[in-house]
């Protein structure tokens, strides 16, 4: 029901059309409520026009229009309607009472959706962040995320960090699975794997130094990737990598890029 309260906002020509009469010609106060009440009642087809027939026609519509039509109609009516209420007169405060009830309760309405909007949106932002400090919090939630680096003599599994911190690169996690996790700096001391970091399309083959958190520096070069594969060459040993599985296990991407 709420999703409809905005047009009810622009039934306010009938109270602002109230107010107009009660000023019987007064300037500049009569021609301008005659004016914003015409052009009220002209909005007024338009919303009702638009949310019971044109969106009936579409999927999913985007109003883009109530980001502008609501703020702007819900404040100006609400000033006129505390000036009206300070009228003298019946009709001017019943008026001016009837515009504030159509008007605020929609302002207040719209406010609420914005700041709702603003706190997914810093949510949003914070996501990336927020995952990367829980992945290395400590051993045990890392091991959680990326599985068992401890592979003995297997040359192939570890956790290796680059040593240039402006690498186009920022590590690289192998597990003793063959899945890796290929990731970049996606903020400050925040890193992404590919899926969530904004590099735009990277040319392979790069590389770039690497320490290993464990053992000594390797050169890892990118040979090349695709949608579900990336090949990996560190120091002599070459790695073919496989997606981290189950995807709906892992909050990395689902492809270890």
């Amino acid at each position: 029901m709420l999703e409809y309260l905005h047009v009810l906002t622009f039934f306010s020509w009938i109270p602002l059309a109230l107010l107009a009469s009660s000023e019987k010609g007064r300037k500049p106060a009569a021609p301008f409520l005659w004016t914003l009440c015409g052009v009220t009642f002209l909005l007024c087809g338009y919303i009702l026009y638009i949310d019971f027939i044109w969106s009936k026609t579409v999927v999913a519509p985007i109003r883009v229009d109530l980001l502008f039509l609501i703020p702007l109609s819900t404040v100006t009516f609400t000033g006129v309607g505390v000036w009206g209420v300070r009228k003298p007169g019946g009709l001017p405060k019943i008026a001016s009472v009837l515009l504030l009830a159509f008007s605020v309760p929609t302002l207040l309405v719209f406010a609420q959706g914005i700041w709702k909007s603003s706190k997914d949106m810093v949510r949003l932002n914070a996501r990336p962040a927020l995952i990367f400090e829980a992945q290395f919090r400590n051993p045990q939630t890392f091991k959680n995320f990326f599985g068992n680096i401890d592979a003995g003599n297997d040359l192939r599994v570890g956790h290796f960090r680059a040593e240039d911190p402006k690498s186009w690169a920022s590590r690289v996690i192998v597990n003793d699975q063959g899945h890796f996790w290929l990731m970049f700096k996606c903020g400050e001391n925040v890193e992404c794997v590919y899926a969530e970091a904004d590099l735009g399309a990277i040319p392979v083959p790069r590389t770039f130094e690497a320490q290993s958190e464990t053992g000594l520096p390797h050169d890892v070069v990118v040979s090349a990737w695709s949608q579900d594969r990336t090949r990996l060459v560190r120091s002599r040993s070459v790695l073919t990598a496989q997606p981290p599985a189950p995807a709906s296990e892992q909050i990395a991407a689902p492809v270890a890029m």
